[in-house]
């Protein structure tokens, strides 16, 4: 059996008129993005600065790797409970 191909004229194509809906979504899903992006660099930032002095301490007090973690997991914990990096 053949089965019949039929052309869907343009006009009758399920996305038309959708493109500037999809278009608008997109614009708000960049702008969430880039909102995102801008906050970002100043957590890593502080992040680093964190870690390269709890690096420096490390090595001055002769602290083990695994010590620094557990201290830095309490350190951590505090930081997510007082919001100090937001």
């Amino acid at each position: 059996m053949q089965q019949k191909i039929r052309a869907i004229p343009q006009e009758k194509s399920s996305n038309v008129g959708k493109s500037g809906a999809f278009q608008e979504e997109v614009a708000r899903f960049e702008e969430k993005v880039g909102r995102f992006r801008m906050k970002v660099p100043l957590f890593a930032h502080k992040v680093s600065d964190f870690s390269a002095t709890l690096g420096m301490e490390r090595e001055q007090v002769g602290t083990s790797i695994k010590q620094v973690a557990v201290i830095a997991r309490k350190v951590g914990a505090l930081v997510r409970r007082t919001g100090f990096l937001e």
